[in-house]
């Protein structure tokens, strides 16, 4: 059995049956098998050429087999057949970029940028990946680099709308929104008829009534694809609320959450599932694991719900020596998604000693790759609170901070934003919104009884009141030094590329729970959502909700 199973791993025998399936007929097997070799044996050249020999046509199977995956959401095994179509046709532009971006969804960033130096070396000035490797070195935080890569991608071809935009997106991230529209119009000059140009535009614009940028946004949407509808009604949204239109502004946000909802195909109940394993996992035995060595690198958790002061936080953390503030990372929820599929297929749920082991060396790996350098790194992915019981149980020097914030004012911020990607698919319902806030609730009541001393809650609303007696106490939870410079975060340096770059750049202010108040006249359905769910809303919210007019 052993000298069976030996034989068919070994190249040779690998060889044999690449060789045997291209001549019957099966490329993509035949591929696989000498991409096996290649994983083993680098250089061997009789594998490559193998490849080499398959030809384009088979390389194009092999890409439509992998958007096929990527439009069902299977990216790790899309990665795996964009893999295997670039070793047919390095050459190929269109293939080297799509791998890449794949890896970007992935996390996979350092991977992503040597595949993309890998077509830029037969390529060197092609705009495509020049344009791709900006922004994998953006979500890297390595924003200076990014921007010249943008730069010489625009180059090759002045009129191109991408760069542009990324250009746009990153003088935005630094607070420039002078400069971030003017990027924008340049990109919307080359592409008129594209939405999402238009809301880049519409986020960094001050509107007033008749603004000519209204009317061109309206007149896209009757032809516009839903996608594309979707985000003109959310960029409306925006100008009618500025313009102070309110019910003609809501009545663009309920589209835009539909169609957005519609796109994404959310269920709640897949993420109920999800948060009954994890909950099951912390109530099954943990093995105990060593923190690293004195000097390692100690990674920090800023958690919660998106909208909830995340930025804030991580930005006050940063102003002490020796942090690094890393912006929103993929590094844990990938890891921890494998781990939870691996787990979910077990009679046992409990962790063991190799899944903790696991996944921390990957999480410490790539946290490594963001920290600069730095002894303490800042995290600030809010959905990292699914997680939190598994980053306690691996990480035991990592520490935990948990935003909390008034349910009205969380609900309604999640409902009038449009987020990247699909993992927000509950902020498009507000029936939706009410049970995946009862869903973090439990959550992280069951993982703070878990490991008590490990997550602190911090209070958005005693934040913002009282910043020196909050931070001082966030501070401490997490070891670091006191500092009056954390008093003022605003002055932190780098980018924020989230929806709250514009208001971090301002000092820390009151009065944001509040905003909500504003479509109090359409709230009701939350109101009594999270009243039912056994969320605490003060009674002159309640009133303000049922005496309004819009």
């Amino acid at each position: 059995m052993n000298r069976d199973r030996k034989k068919a791993t070994d190249p040779s025998g690998l060889m044999r049956r690449a060789e045997t399936a291209r001549r019957q007929g099966e490329p993509a097997q035949a591929a696989g098998l000498y991409a096996a070799v290649l994983a083993r044996y680098p250089a061997n050249r009789r594998a490559r050429n193998g490849l080499r020999a398959l030809g384009a046509p088979v390389a194009r199977q092999i890409a439509a087999a992998a958007q096929a995956l990527e439009a069902k959401g299977r990216h790790a095994r899309a990665e795996e057949q964009w893999h295997l179509a670039a070793l047919i046709c390095p050459e190929s532009i269109a293939i080297a970029v799509a791998l890449a971006r794949c890896r970007q969804r992935l996390g996979r960033l350092t991977a992503g940028l040597e595949g993309i130096a890998k077509i830029l070396a037969i390529h060197p000035h092609a705009p495509e990946p020049l344009d791709m490797r900006g922004c994998l070195l953006r979500d890297l935080g390595q924003f200076d680099a990014a921007e010249r890569s943008f730069e010489e991608a625009l180059r090759g071809t002045p009129g191109d709308a991408a760069p542009l935009n990324h250009l746009g997106t990153l003088a935005q991230a630094r607070g420039d929104l002078v400069t971030a529209s003017a990027y924008y119009r340049r990109a919307l000059a080359c592409r008129p008829d594209a939405a999402d140009l238009h809301a880049n535009l519409a986020a960094v614009s001050s509107y007033v009534s008749g603004d000519p940028h209204i009317a061109e946004m309206e007149a896209l949407l009757p032809e516009a694809a839903p996608a594309a509808q979707a985000a003109l009604h959310f960029a409306l949204f925006r100008a009618h609320d500025a313009t102070g239109d309110r019910q003609r502004a809501f009545d663009h946000l309920i589209a835009g959450n539909a169609l957005r909802k519609a796109a994404i195909g959310y269920d709640i109940a897949r993420d109920a599932v999800i948060f009954g394993q994890l909950k099951a996992m912390l109530s099954a035995p943990v093995p105990d694991i060593r923190p690293g060595r004195p000097g390692a690198l100690r990674p920090i958790f800023v958690v919660g719900l998106p909208r909830t002061g995340t930025t804030l936080v991580e930005r006050i953390l940063s102003r002490c020596e020796g942090v690094q503030a890393a912006g929103e990372l993929s590094v844990v929820s990938h890891v921890a998604e494998e781990l939870l599929a691996d787990v979910a297929v077990r009679p046992d749920p409990a962790l063991t000693a190799d899944n903790l082991a696991g996944f921390r060396d990957r999480v410490l790996k790539d946290l490594r790759i963001r920290s600069d350098g730095a002894p303490v790194i800042v995290d600030k992915m809010p959905l990292n609170f699914r997680w939190a019981g598994l980053i306690c149980a691996a990480l035991p020097e990592a520490r935990i901070l948990r935003m909390e914030r008034a349910p009205m004012a969380v609900a309604w911020s999640l409902y009038r934003n449009s987020f990247a990607g699909p993992g927000n698919g509950y902020a498009y319902d507000m029936a939706d919104i009410v049970a995946y806030m009862a869903l973090f609730r439990d959550l992280s009541a069951a993982c703070e009884a878990r490991f008590p001393d490990r997550i602190r809650a911090v209070d958005y609303a005693a934040l913002v009141e009282s910043p020196e007696t909050s931070a001082r106490a966030l501070l401490d939870h997490c070891g670091l030094p006191w500092s009056t410079a954390c008093l003022t975060p605003a002055k932190t340096d780098p980018p924020a590329l989230t929806a709250s770059a514009v208001q971090v750049r301002r000092p820390i202010y009151r009065g944001a729970d509040d905003a909500w108040r504003r479509y109090a006249f359409a709230l009701r359905p939350l109101v009594e959502g999270l009243s039912a769910a056994g969320f605490e809303i003060p009674r002159q919210e309640r009133q303000s909700v049922a005496l309004s007019d819009p």
